[in-house]
């Protein structure tokens, strides 16, 4: 019954369509000033790459084929992610892998579903170009087999503390660069005072509902390809890669604040 009820809420939240909550004018006109990290923006900057099977709640999520964002595995048959890597997307375009390492190699941990709809948060809307209440759902179509190579991780049971968390994604291994990583790779980064990131952004952070996260200058942290990734620590998943400075990705990573969201997500997946 209640998965009935949650693939009801699905179809509810207009999900084959990707509508999320109605922007104004002013937004919609926003959306291309910050490029979000995933979109057209976020692998890894710095860093170091991972081994096999390092972080087996990684996903890379695809659309047409191609690798779009990263999200991270919260239940066998559902994705966490960034709301900008699915706004606009039709589920039927997608595809979800598991078990991966590198992008164009094949692996035999590899596990791979198609999607059957995806929820973004309702208030998801762009705020001088930089996307806000950056999270989204995703239901498979089928649930992946957990193993030493796919594994869920947990949502965090308390807030995100100031403390070095690790980063992961197949993005842009530099601003300069073009196209993702072809290995996944990972970075240890600082999780700042909110205010932090104040002034070297496009917009000052919500403080509750994003992270500051990684260095002023950018040496290491998030580009494009990262979005929708995970920022985990003790085994709980704190943030989704958001957002972060246009093309060069040469200040902080801005992510959802995953506890702040525990409940609406849990209102899809259970508990």
């Amino acid at each position: 019954m209640k998965q009935q009820i949650l693939l009801a809420a699905l179809v509810s939240a207009s999900l084959f369509t990707g509508c999320g909550e109605p922007m104004d004018e002013a937004s919609a006109e926003q959306q291309p000033a910050v490029e979000a990290t995933g979109q057209k923006e976020q692998e890894i900057v710095g860093g170091a790459y991972a081994y096999q099977n390092q972080f087996p709640y990684q996903v890379r999520i695809l659309v047409d084929g191609n690798t779009y964002c990263g999200g991270s595995l919260i239940k066998p048959n559902w994705v966490l992610t960034a709301g900008h890597c699915v706004d606009g997307i039709d589920p039927s375009r997608m595809t979800v892998v598991a078990g991966d390492h590198t992008i164009t190699g094949y692996e035999s941990t590899e596990q791979s579903q198609t999607v059957y709809g995806h929820a973004k948060y309702p208030y998801f809307q762009y705020i001088s170009g930089a996307p806000v209440h950056d999270v989204a759902v995703i239901l498979l179509n089928g649930s992946f087999w957990l193993n030493g190579a796919v594994q869920t991780i947990a949502l965090p049971s308390y807030p995100a503390p100031q403390t070095s968390m690790t980063a992961s994604g197949w993005g842009w291994p530099w601003g300069g660069a073009y196209g993702a990583s072809d290995q996944l790779k990972y970075a240890g980064l600082p999780v700042n005072p909110v205010t932090s990131c104040n002034g070297w952004l496009a917009r000052n952070l919500y403080a509750g509902l994003e992270l500051c996260v990684g260095y002023s200058n950018g040496v290491s942290g998030g580009c494009h390809g990262d979005s929708g990734g995970p920022l985990a620590y003790g085994g709980q998943l704190f943030g989704v890669v958001s957002w972060g400075r246009g093309v060069s990705c040469d200040s902080y990573t801005v992510f959802a604040d995953v506890y702040s969201y525990v409940s609406w997500i849990q209102s899809y997946t259970g508990p």
